[in-house]
């Protein structure tokens, strides 16, 4: 490599750099209490405990970490005694958080299936449960097909077309908003009566005939979407058959929806303002989904039978979703047990670092004009002894017509 590609390379690694850490990691953010905000887990201090932005660049930058991305109501461990790295933002050493929640997240796991992160190498989209904020594979509910490696998404030109585009997938994006996993769905009462409402949609098993000697405890079928779009006719129903005679029901509700002046407003009530209550009547193929999703049917493939009309309850909510909620006096304490369902949480985040763009020369002179003048007068003496001595070193090349390597510059410093 040349002398002119080693600094074309420096500025490329300058740029990453900046875009990948624009803010400011000065400030610790213990003494802010529990909050939203990015958390990692450092693996090499090896506790399941988790460190703001802030500290896994200035307290663990050479540890090896996991983004675990926002969670809600966390409060920094690196300044506590559960960690053995001392925290340089923070001095005073703190007793261990006794708010936090460490999921599976903080041993590195991700997903029902238990599997690790690994930024580099996972090729599949997660997404995050409003609830839980655990991550799930597009797979794990059953939005892709996992088993279909010889059915990729098409390609156009080399390039992998757009998640909207993609056939393998049985949702798209733009058809839901937000996730709330099976596990959340089963622990909230409150979203029973809700699934399969109108933006409110799940996927069900459909089976096509009896179970086949090779895979006993599938029966053959396909995944279908139960539940319609928010703004789709309520009269169009989904095919989806049950043959439980208890569990038949038109997965389309008769409640109307609420009307656009409900649902779009400045700013959601937190009081009980509806007199009658809006919420739709639960329905039983969706009430049978929810109870079958207690034995884990994506462990189908470990022995649990799964038939037709079960589900792993996960709902998936169009946009708006939390504008359609009813508030009447009966419904409204079981959402304010759960104030994420109602106002997206906040998100903090680090201020911007006014240096993020800075290169290496302005942030020399910058740190220079700082010094007292007799530090600054020999600092500026070392640079020219130092500039002398590359320029010698240097001309040696000029007046050979040597190209200067990479290892000609690392032999000389």
């Amino acid at each position: 490599s040349t002398i002119h590609v080693l600094l074309e390379r420096e500025a490329q690694l300058l740029q990453e750099a900046s875009e990948a850490l624009p803010h400011s990691f000065e400030k610790c953010t213990y003494l802010m209490g529990p909050i939203r905000q990015a958390v990692y887990w450092c693996k090499t201090c090896a506790e399941p405990r988790g460190i703001c932005s802030a500290c896994s660049i200035a307290c663990h930058g050479d540890h090896e970490q996991v983004e675990l991305f926002p969670k809600r109501g966390f409060t920094c461990d690196c300044p506590t005694s559960c960690l053995n790295t001392q925290c340089q933002l923070h001095r005073t050493l703190e007793a261990p958080n006794t708010t936090n929640i460490y999921g599976q997240n903080f041993r590195g796991e991700f997903c029902r299936c238990g599997k690790a992160y690994n930024a580099e190498t996972e090729e599949e989209t997660m997404i995050q449960c409003v609830s839980c904020e655990d991550w799930f594979h597009e797979s794990c509910l059953h939005l892709r097909d996992s088993e279909s490696p010889g059915n990729p998404a098409p390609e156009t030109d080399g390039e992998e077309v757009d998640e909207e585009e993609d056939p393998n997938l049985l949702l798209k994006p733009s058809q839901y908003e937000s996730l709330i996993c099976g596990a959340c769905v089963r622990k909230h009462e409150l979203l029973h009566r809700w699934a399969g409402a109108p933006g409110v949609r799940m996927l069900i098993w459909k089976a096509s005939a009896a179970p086949e000697a090779s895979s006993p405890n599938l029966l053959p079928g396909k995944w279908e979407i139960g539940g319609s779009d928010a703004n789709e006719p309520q009269s169009e129903e989904v095919d989806v058959d049950i043959t439980s005679n208890e569990a038949e029901s038109s997965l389309v509700h008769p409640t109307p929806e609420l009307s656009t002046t409900d649902t779009v407003t400045l700013k959601r009530p937190r009081s009980p303002s509806p007199v009658t209550c809006t919420a739709p009547y639960a329905d039983a193929l969706f009430v049978k989904a929810i109870a079958s999703s207690s034995k884990g049917p994506y462990l189908a493939s470990r022995g649990i039978t799964l038939g037709d009309g079960d589900s792993d309850a996960d709902m998936f909510l169009s946009s708006g979703w939390r504008d359609r909620w009813c508030r009447c006096a009966d419904c409204l304490p079981s959402l304010e047990r759960c104030p994420y369902f109602m106002e997206e949480a906040e998100t903090y985040e680090p201020p911007e670092d006014p240096d993020a763009q800075a290169s290496f020369e302005e942030l020399g002179m910058r740190a220079l004009e700082r010094l007292p003048r007799e530090r600054t007068l020999d600092g500026i003496r070392a640079y020219n002894t130092m500039r002398d001595d590359l320029m010698s070193y240097l001309k040696t090349f000029a007046d050979g017509g040597k190209i200067v390597s990479e290892n000609d510059v690392k032999s000389y410093f």
